[in-house]
C-alpha cells in the first residue's frame, strides 16, 4: 500500500523507535534546472500560461538558464567540500542533464545512475494524460542527448538499474516517494556502500544526490514541501530505518534547506537596498558639507563683522545638525538591512565559508611549519 513503508516528514512522531541508520545516509535532493517548459510558463506578460497547451514539449531539456543553474551548484558543492558517494537522476532528459552539469562537471561523482520512480507527476488529469510530464522512449532520449552534448554526458549516465540503454521508461513509473525509498534500500550498491563505511574509518554520512522534480518533492511520501521549490533549490533529508518482520519502514527526516533560490534572491534586493541607502546617505552628507565649505568661503573672500561671523556659526552648526540626523537616520535603516540580510543564509554558505577558513588555515600552518 502506497505510504506503507515511508511516512511524511511531518508525521514521525507516530512511528515511535526509530533508529537512524548507521552509517547516517544523507539524500541530497535538487530539482532539475530550468526546463524549456519552465521557460515557456515564465514568459513575460503572463503570455507564457496562454502559450503553453501550443508550445510545450515531451520530456523537455534544460535552457541555457538551466545550464548556468546546475554549474552553480555544483560550484557550492565543490566550495563547501560536499562529497558525494552517489549521484541518483529521474528518467527524464532534463534532470540527466541537470545531474551532470551539477555533479559531474563539477567533479563530484564521477557517473550518474538513472532511476526508477522520481519523475514528474501528476502522469493524469481528469483521465486525460500530461505528456509533458512523461518520459520519452529511452531511446529518443539518448539520441536527444547524444545530439545535445555528445558522448560527453553520454558517457557519464548509467542506465542499468533500469533495464540499460534500450531499457522501457514506462517502467520507471509512477511516481512516488515510497516506491522510491524501499526501492533503493534493496539495491546493492546501497549496501556495499553501508558496508564499506562499517569497515573503514570513515565516520562521514553516505551522502546521495537525488534529481528530482518540484511536484514530487512537495508529495507528503516524499518531503511535503509547502512551497513549490525553484529550479536551483537543493534539501537534505536523513534517512532512518528500521527493520520489521515484513519490510522495513524508511522514513525521511531531518529536513534542511542546504540552498534556497527564493533566500539567495531576497539576499541580492537587500543587498542593493543598502547599496541605495548607503549611496543616499552619502549624497546627503556631501550636500551639507559643501554648504558649510561655501560659508567659510564667502568669510575668508570679504571682510565681515562679528555679527555676520556669529550668523554664519549659527548657519554652519544647523548644516551640521541636519548632516548628523540624516546620517543617524540612514544609520538606522542600513542596520535594520544588515541585520535582515544576516537571516537570509542558505547552509551553502556557512559550510563554503568554514571549507575556506580550514583551507586557509591550512595554508598558514603550511608557511608557519616551512619557516
Amino acid at each position: 500500500m502506497p505510504g506503507e513503508g515511508h511516512r511524511p516528514l511531518r508525521g514521525l512522531q507516530a512511528l515511535g523507535p526509530l533508529e537512524l541508520s548507521k552509517p547516517e545516509l544523507e539524500l541530497w535532493f535538487v530539482r532539475h534546472g530550468e526546463s524549456k517548459n519552465n521557460a515557456i510558463l515564465n514568459a513575460a506578460g503572463g503570455l507564457g500560461a496562454v502559450m503553453y497547451p501550443l508550445r510545450y514539449q515531451q520530456d523537455p531539456h534544460i535552457t541555457e538558464k538551466g545550464v548556468q543553474v546546475a554549474r552553480a551548484n555544483g560550484q557550492r558543492l565543490f566550495a563547501a567540500n560536499a562529497r558525494f558517494d552517489l549521484v541518483l537522476s529521474s528518467a527524464m532528459v532534463r534532470t540527466m542533464e541537470t545531474a551532470y552539469y551539477m555533479f559531474v562537471e563539477a567533479n563530484l561523482i564521477e557517473q550518474v545512475h538513472v532511476v526508477p520512480y522520481i519523475s514528474e507527476v501528476p502522469l493524469v488529469w481528469k483521465g486525460v494524460p500530461i505528456y509533458e510530464n512523461m518520459p520519452l522512449k529511452r531511446e529518443e532520449q539518448i539520441k536527444i542527448l547524444g545530439r545535445r552534448h555528445g558522448s560527453a554526458l553520454l558517457d557519464k549516465l548509467d542506465f542499468t538499474l533500469v533495464g540499460g540503454s534500450s531499457g522501457d521508461n514506462e517502467e520507471t513509473l509512477p511516481p512516488n516517494g515510497d516506491m522510491f525509498l524501499q526501492w533503493l534500500y534493496k539495491q546493492d550498491i546501497i549496501h556495499h556502500l553501508i558496508a564499506a563505511r562499517k569497515a573503514g574509518e570513515d565516520s562521514e554520512p553516505i551522502r546521495i544526490g537525488v534529481v528530482t522534480h518540484s511536484h514530487l518533492l512537495m508529495k507528503e511520501d516524499m518531503l511535503h514541501l509547502d512551497k513549490r521549490p525553484s529550479n536551483a533549490d537543493v534539501w537534505i533529508a536523513k534517512l532512518h530505518v528500521m527493520e520489521t518482520d515484513t519490510k522495513p519502514v524508511l522514513a525521511l527526516t531531518d529536513l534542511t534547506g542546504w540552498f534556497q533560490e527564493a533566500v539567495e534572491q531576497e539576499r541580492e534586493r537587500v543587498e542593493k537596498h543598502i547599496g541605495k541607502t548607503e549611496a543616499k546617505a552619502m549624497k546627503k552628507k556631501n550636500k551639507y558639507e559643501q554648504k558649510i565649505e561655501k560659508l567659510q568661503a564667502k568669510l575668508v573672500k570679504s571682510d565681515r563683522d562679528a555679527q555676520d561671523f556669529e550668523k554664519v556659526a549659527e548657519k554652519e552648526a544647523s548644516y551640521q545638525q541636519k548632516m548628523n540626523r540624516k546620517e543617524a537616520k540612514y544609520g538606522e535603516r542600513v542596520e535594520k538591512l544588515q541585520e535582515q540580510k544576516s537571516k537570509l543564509i542558505n547552509l551553502s554558505d556557512s559550510q563554503a565559508e568554514v571549507q575556506r577558513k580550514n583551507l586557509a588555515s591550512k595554508s598558514s600552518d603550511g608557511i608557519s611549519s616551512e619557516s
